[in-house]
């Protein structure tokens, strides 16, 4: 008796130690009642083919940006880790070009070094080897909460078993689905870098408290109202691309459902000089008059890229359902080895069904537009 009295004393005071270790670890913010993860960030390189990617991961999912510019192939991606794979990560490339192409990492890297499987686009199925490259500044950080269909916030503890993911959402249709991922900078100096450039000057946890907050309240709101589908959805993700030494553009991609068919998507993107502090703009880039004299090669680029994805079917914009002939620069523009993206969301160009469009301009057609062209054949 005296044994088993001892062994509940010894669970009782075991039992919580244990469980406030887990919370500790999992990073659950008790105070806000979100999950709270860290991802990871990898950055390979393949000096056989000249591809490149980023590779961001956060539970089971997994994003990022590819491009292999001897191919004029790029995009950015999204997928998960699939079940019955051995946790082998599969995503979709988002872009006109080679559509469908999909790809296959594996659940690890093993000394440095990945193998890509590319499936379904013509003339590039097949293994792309990659080694690692050093990209310590940044570092990825993952939020979740949930708000079930009584406006009740569901507590946190979940995620003490399982990482967060955004398929977590997918569980309860009635419910409203919070989701973060994150960019922070590792050290001191360059999170505050972070911070100031794509937050207003709030840390990570900061912002993700007061979204949470916010989006709290207008599930509370809609659902005074009494009327329609209180239930939101409210995900925003961020991806980075490396190109040039102390170059670094982020895109923010945030999708909201506030009820109705279908909710929208965005990506803002902001290019940083890690080395000025400075935002660069166009203009930094551009010499006067570049907007008109990219309307063409801009066109150029999109009707290859649908040619490409539906079999050269089409011989003009409006061919694929787009709402102009002209293709204007967009203001969402990035920096990559390939050359300078330009980003359009849901109806910029053409209906909703049509998606979202990336078009990149090789480095090699903006000769005569670049202020300092020296400085852009530096690419990693």
């Amino acid at each position: 008796m005296k044994t088993v009295i001892r062994l509940l004393v010894a669970c009782a005071i075991v039992f919580p130690v244990v469980i406030a270790i887990m919370v500790i670890r999992s990073g659950i913010d008790i105070s806000s009642g979100l999950s709270r993860q860290k991802g990871r960030l990898d950055y390979y390189a393949s000096a056989a083919t000249g591809a490149s990617l980023v590779l961001l991961r956060s539970g089971n999912d997994a994003w990022g940006f590819f491009e292999w510019p001897g191919k004029r192939v790029y995009g950015f991606f999204s997928g998960k880790a699939e079940r019955g794979r051995r946790g082998e990560i599969k995503a979709d490339l988002r872009s006109a070009s080679e559509q469908p192409l999909s790809m296959v990492f594996p659940a690890k890297s093993t000394w440095g070094t990945m193998t890509l499987h590319l499936e379904g686009g013509k003339n590039l199925e097949g293994d792309i080897p990659f080694e690692e490259r050093k990209l310590r500044d940044f570092n990825i950080e993952s939020f979740a909460g949930m708000i079930d269909s009584e406006g009740r916030k569901v507590p946190p503890f979940r995620s003490l078993l399982k990482p967060i993911s955004i398929e977590d959402g997918n569980v309860d249709f009635a419910a409203s689905f919070f989701h973060i991922d994150a960019l922070g900078g590792n050290a001191t100096a360059f999170s505050e870098l972070v911070d100031n450039k794509l937050r207003r000057g709030n840390r990570i946890l900061d912002y993700a408290r007061d979204r949470w907050e916010r989006f709290g309240e207008d599930r509370r709101a809609a659902a005074g109202t009494g009327t329609g589908n209180p239930s939101r959805v409210f995900v925003e993700r961020q991806f980075i691309i490396p190109s040039f030494p102390n170059l670094y553009s982020i895109a923010t991609e945030r999708y909201v459902y506030d009820g109705g068919a279908h909710g929208n998507t965005t990506m803002v993107f902001e290019t940083i000089d890690a080395a000025s502090g400075e935002i660069l703009e166009p203009g930094d880039l551009f010499v006067d008059g570049w907007e008109k004299a990219l309307e063409g090669k801009l066109r150029e680029e999109a009707l290859r890229l649908l040619a490409v994805s539906s079999g050269g079917k089409g011989v003009t914009l409006s061919d694929y359902g787009f709402f102009e002939e002209t293709l204007r620069a967009s203001s969402s523009f990035f920096l990559c080895r390939s050359g300078v993206g330009f980003h359009y969301d849901r109806y910029e160009l053409a209906p909703y069904v049509a998606g979202d469009f990336t078009f990149v301009v090789p480095w090699g057609e903006l000769d005569g537009l670049l202020k300092a062209p020296e400085l852009w054949g530096r690419a990693k």
